[in-house]
């Protein structure tokens, strides 16, 4: 049984995360997302801190996916090098399991 896997994403803006998610559940590469606007990120550039604020992507899809799902997420994102976490699932209910399995490809 294949698994299914929640896949973090921060992206620049609500409008991009609504761009990548209407692309990826079109092409059934993720059978839903969420969206969490405006979170506040804290990195270092050029050895300072720095902060901005991000929108991020909570995706739903298939293991078997993830490889196309990273690339099209990649090809999409405004950003150089993009944060693409996948995360196993411990469990999923039958019903949410088998609607992910029919709303992916």
């Amino acid at each position: 049984m294949e698994n299914i896997c929640i896949v973090y994403v921060p992206v620049s803006s609500l409008i991009e995360a609504e761009e990548i998610s209407m692309t990826i559940v079109k092409e059934k590469l993720a059978a839903c997302t969420n969206i969490i606007d405006t979170i506040t990120s804290f990195y270092m550039v050029n050895a300072k801190i720095t902060s901005s604020d991000e929108s991020v992507l909570i995706i739903k899809t298939r293991e078997g996916l993830l490889e196309r799902l990273e690339k099209r997420i990649i090809e999409l994102h405004s950003y150089d090098t993009p944060c693409i976490i996948a995360i196993p699932t411990l469990k999923v209910n039958k019903e949410y399991y088998d609607w992910v399995m029919e709303k992916t490809t």
